[in-house]
Order: structure tokens, then C-alpha cells, then sequence
């Protein structure tokens, strides 16, 4: 039986690998597989529990050391589309109402690489976000991503 939330960590847990050999800095490399064993590990349990588990943080820790290693990009400025912003909340309403369009209350669209490292402006690249946790990912991107 495919479980949609271990789907998710275990195709996260493949990208991650992909990114750790790629990267150059053995000890991030290291560290990047360790948190994509996890990843395998927390898709294990969810398949044993039958059930999906909220790992916001988790997975915007793996993406953003993903990205430590992946050169940096040249401006969050760059275009985000509001026809993207609006398709992603048709397919995937919002968490905390299930509504498929407007305000979506303690929770913010973000991108899972940012566009300021060289992340697509597309649907596949969002995900629901806590308010709180987006400004402490904020925070990291504008440090590693300013490179």
C-alpha cells in the first residue's frame, strides 16, 4: 500500500542523496545523508502507523542544507506568479479552513527551495507553512542564500 506521507519523505530522502553526492564539503555531505536516513526512517514510521505526521521543520531543515550545498542564486526578488500561488491552494487547500482560495489563517504559501537559490517558481516547489516556522526558514535562507 502506498502511504502519501512516506511517499513524500522517502522521494525528499532520494533528492537529498542526490544533493550529498554532488556535494563537495564532506562533512555536510555526511550530514545531509544522516537527516535523509531519517527522513527513510520517519517514512517507515508513518507507514507502520498508517498515518501522516506534520514534519514542517524537519523537512525545511533537509531542504535547507540541501541548498547549503547548491551554488547560490542571484536575488529573491526574482517573479513569483500569483497564478502559481493560486493553482498550489486549489490542489492543496488550506490546513487550517480547507478552503481552496483566500486567506489561509497561521499558515503562509512558501517555497521549498527558495527562489533566491535558483527553487522554481511552480506548484511542485510549495508547501503549506506555519507563520512561525516560514520567518525562522526566512531567516535561514536570507543568511546561506545571500552568498
Amino acid at each position: 500500500m502506498n502511504i502519501p506521507g512516506a511517499e513524500h519523505y522517502r522521494e525528499i530522502a532520494g533528492k537529498l542523496r542526490e544533493v550529498a553526492r554532488a556535494c563537495q564539503f564532506a562533512h555536510t555531505r555526511r550530514d545531509i545523508l544522516k537527516l535523509a536516513a531519517r527522513l527513510d526512517g520517519r517514512a517507515n514510521l508513518v507507514e507502520r502507523r498508517v498515518g501522516s505526521m506534520a514534519t514542517t521543520r524537519l523537512v525545511s531543515l533537509l531542504v535547507a542544507i540541501a541548498i547549503a550545498c547548491s551554488p547560490a542564486a542571484s536575488s529573491a526578488k526574482e517573479h513569483r506568479s500569483r497564478e502559481v500561488t493560486r493553482e498550489f491552494q486549489r490542489e492543496h487547500p488550506c490546513p487550517s479552513t480547507g478552503r481552496t482560495s483566500g486567506a489561509c489563517p497561521g499558515y503562509t504559501k512558501d517555497h521549498v527551495v527558495p527562489l533566491a537559490c535558483r527553487g522554481p517558481d511552480a506548484v511542485s516547489n510549495l508547501q503549506w507553512q506555519t507563520v512561525r516556522d516560514a520567518k525562522a526558514k526566512d531567516r535561514w535562507e536570507r543568511r546561506v542564500c545571500a552568498r
